[in-house]
């Protein structure tokens, strides 16, 4: 620690910005995490939760936060939740989770989706909305049931949602059409027709009378665009009724309204789709491996060698019950293969090999080209999970009388080229440290997600990483890789390993789909 801060010391004297939240300084100020907390992480459509909704692993998971805590729910003012594949971006069961596992309506619930970073993002959002005084206390947490949602022609209906989530208080009124909920309001509160065309009217006119002004014009960037007639027929016109800028909001309900839909090349623009690069973002994420692989000669081997370390280490931490003060057990019903249910408790990963050998994943084919060398063995398992981190000032962890696992230092993006996505940590773990002044030698523990051999070897060998101190417990070719869970996943198996190590700064970080990496800095306080 005393290196770490001589680090931060040197590098501000050198003339770099100082971070906001020092490395052994303890400020009032500091945002700190009183509570992060994970699942079990089991395979998809085979494991332990193939019978279990999103919903309910975030309800659980929430509840957890609540148990271990005993914080009052009331106090919680918003929590963030990262996922990537459910549809309306995961925020109307984000929400049911919420009210299943105890929080009040008054508790705000949003959802992020930076792919494979989400459950960090949300972490950090939640962490910079304390920072700028927004709310005083907050959860960032990350879910997603592969088995329920990954890949296309998923739709959320009340059938899909677990019963013991829609038995709960409110629970089932998030799934009331909007339309509906504007019947109740205008019932509840004794909201008239005549009020409502009045003001509807109103908007109207106002609109035109600004538009015919040209009070609209200063705001509108025109979009030149094409647009077909009833008959199919091409006109190309200029449009400009749309928002676009850099804090940006869009929406094509016309392309992606409703179940079902999927990106190809197809839907994409022929304008954009032309643009270099933008044709690389439809890239699956195993191709992407390849090219990694090929460009910076990552061999198999090197690839197959990582990935048997990787279960050997996540095998032997599990026999010694190194995972278990991070996981919170589930209780949830399966099914058999002949449709009977049982009720269990998940209380480990599932995915976990301790038999796995470089020379048994040597036999296994490629999965995406027949030379490759990217396989199901040397890659992260489709699976599901959930995990939450409990975040406040300091100053109101020490008023509340919580303890405190450690604090967020800081956080950084990079972008990478889409077609080598996987590349993204090698420059996202140099962003944060220029944040804190650190050096790669003064991270104690690296947890590096491993979506790939092929991008984590390329990383670790990039960086200069001591490959004793990156990912110690195992990673995700181990125990699976739930997209949205696993940024916040990370910070809770990086805690509990700092303490039982007796160490105090580690790292988070990750490649991100599309081309991204990010990175975030810990220190623990044991």
């Amino acid at each position: 620690m005393a290196t770490a801060r001589l680090g931060q010391v040197s590098s501000h004297l050198a003339g770099s910005k100082a971070p906001r939240t020092q490395i052994g300084v303890k400020n009032p100020d500091d945002v700190v995490i009183v509570q992060a907390l994970r699942t079990p992480i089991t395979r998809a459509r085979k494991g332990g939760f193939k019978d279990t909704t999103s919903e309910y692993l975030l309800g659980n998971i929430l509840r957890g936060v609540i148990e271990r805590t005993k914080i009052d729910p009331a106090l919680v003012e918003d929590i963030c939740v990262g996922n990537v594949c459910p549809p309306g971006g995961g925020a109307v069961i984000a929400r049911m989770a919420a009210l299943y596992a105890g929080f009040p309506n008054t508790t705000s619930v949003q959802t992020v989706n930076r792919q494979c970073s989400s459950g960090l993002q949300a972490v950090v959002h939640i962490a910079h909305q304390i920072q700028a005084g927004m709310i005083d206390i907050g959860i960032g947490a990350g879910v997603e049931s592969m088995t329920q949602f990954y890949g296309p022609k998923h739709k959320m209906i009340p059938d899909v949602i677990s019963d013991e989530v829609m038995a709960a208080p409110e629970a089932a009124d998030c799934l009331i059409p909007m339309g509906f909920t504007s019947e109740n309001v205008a019932k509840d509160f004794s909201v008239d027709r005549k009020k409502q065309d009045a003001f509807a009217a109103l908007s109207h006119q106002r609109a035109a009378k600004a538009q015919k002004e040209g009070l609209f014009d200063a705001e509108i960037y025109p979009v030149k665009t094409t647009i077909k007639d009833k008959d199919g027929n091409e006109k190309e016109i200029q449009a400009g009724m749309i928002d676009i800028g850099i804090g940006a909001g869009v929406e094509s309900m016309t392309q992606f309204y409703g179940p079902g839909y999927r990106i190809t090349p197809e839907q994409v623009s022929p304008e954009i789709y032309a643009t270099k690069e933008v044709p690389d973002c439809l890239i699956p994420m195993g191709f992407t491996s390849e090219n990694v692989a090929n460009d910076f000669g990552i061999s198999r081997e090197k690839q197959d060698a990582f990935a048997a370390l990787s279960h050997q280490r996540a095998a032997k931490a599990q026999k010694e019950g190194l995972f278990d003060a991070e996981i919170y057990p589930v209780k949830t019903t399966i099914k058999d293969k002949d449709g009977n249910k049982k009720v269990t408790t998940v209380s480990r990963d599932d995915g976990v090999r301790p038999t796995t050998t470089p020379q048994t994943l040597a036999k296994l084919k490629p999965a995406f080209t027949a030379e490759g060398s990217t396989t199901a063995g040397n890659a992260s398992q489709v699976s599901d999970g959930a995990a939450a981190v409990l975040l406040m000032k300091r100053s109101r962890a020490v008023e509340l009388g919580l303890p405190i696992q450690g604090k967020l230092i800081a956080s950084a993006v990079a972008g990478v080229p889409p077609r080598i996505m996987g590349v993204g940590p090698a420059y996202a773990v140099p962003a944060v440290l220029k944040k804190t002044g650190l050096t790669v030698d003064q991270l104690d523990i690296v947890e590096l997600n491993e979506a790939f051999a092929s991008q984590s070897v390329y990383s670790i060998e990039k960086l200069g990483l001591d490959i004793n101190k990156v990912n110690p417990k195992g990673g995700a070719i181990a125990f699976g890789h739930p997209l949205g869970c696993t940024g916040a996943r990370q910070i809770s198996t990086l805690l509990t390993e700092l303490k039982r190590q007796d160490k105090r700064v580690g790292c988070t970080t990750m490649c991100i789909g599309g081309g991204f990496g990010m990175a975030a800095v810990f220190e623990s306080e044991h």
